[in-house]
């Protein structure tokens, strides 16, 4: 009689690692001295939770799908991005929408360089990516090029699904050339809920300016209030050169916006 041998193999799967929460305080403490170090610590999935105070500091998601959240909100916790020329905040990397910023005041944003003399988008820049940006006070960042407080950057091509989530934020007292608030150049943004106050620019989209090449931009249940533009656009300026373009406005509240109309002259 032959005995019968069975051979069991077991396969070992190793079990993801955990999401970790780094934590950052003002005083260099925390888990990490600053914010762009705990983001250069994590790892995809993991939360940077910022204690309340101030750091002079421009930060880069670098492409990692993290969550950047302060722990007591934008009144308390201040990202100041005057101690460089740069944007407060970068996305250019590719990140998703599983990339989150929320809960800081940005503010002192030179803009990142965009092309040699064209700094863009003071307090956020935003290229080939699509994160959450939500519950944010955007104020007070200043451009010599478009989008003093955000900027989303033309997509390589129309078939570049670019759709970052900019929800429920304020934008306050921003400045750029073109779009006071915010330029949008391209992509499928939905911009929600957001307040829209005393922005200003040089000439076009106190508010908002779409100069848009491709994509189908979604514009609702925004305020904007008291925005200004020496020529056209107070609130929200649309502009197509390239090819036909969707822009979905719909449920907004326009108080005492400003468009003079005075044709001020381009100066690049």
């Amino acid at each position: 009689m032959k005995a019968l041998l069975v051979t069991a193999v077991l396969v070992l799967f190793a079990a993801p690692a955990a999401s970790r929460t780094w934590h950052i305080l003002e005083n260099g403490t925390g888990d990490a001295p600053t914010i762009q170090a705990g983001i250069d610590s994590s790892a995809v999935g993991d939360t940077v939770l910022v204690g309340s105070g101030t750091y002079v500091e421009n930060i880069n998601f670098l492409g990692k799908d993290i969550v950047v959240k302060s722990k007591m909100g934008p009144q308390a916790t201040i990202l100041d991005g005057s101690g460089n020329e740069e944007t407060v905040a970068l996305f250019i990397n590719g990140e998703s929408r599983a990339a989150v910023l929320e809960g800081f005041t940005l503010t002192g944003g030179g803009g990142h360089d965009f092309a040699a003399g064209f700094r863009r988008g003071g307090g956020v820049y935003c290229a080939e990516s699509s994160p959450i940006i939500r519950g944010n006070y955007i104020v007070q960042n200043n451009v010599a090029s478009a989008g003093g407080g955000l900027y989303l950057a033309l997509p390589n091509s129309p078939t570049d699904f670019v759709s970052p989530l900019i929800e429920d934020n304020v934008f306050e007292d921003n400045y750029g050339r073109n779009g006071g608030g915010m330029e949008i150049d391209g992509g499928q943004p939905v911009i929600r809920g957001n307040v829209f106050r005393n922005n200003q620019c040089a000439h076009d989209g106190g508010g908002i300016s779409f100069w848009m090449g491709y994509g189908s931009p979604q514009v609702e249940q925004n305020q904007f209030w008291e925005n200004v533009a020496p020529d056209h656009g107070g609130g929200i300026y649309a502009g197509n050169t390239y090819q036909a373009t969707n822009i979905v406005i719909r449920f907004n509240l326009f108080v005492r916006n400003e468009s003079r109309g005075e044709g001020a002259p381009y100066n690049g």
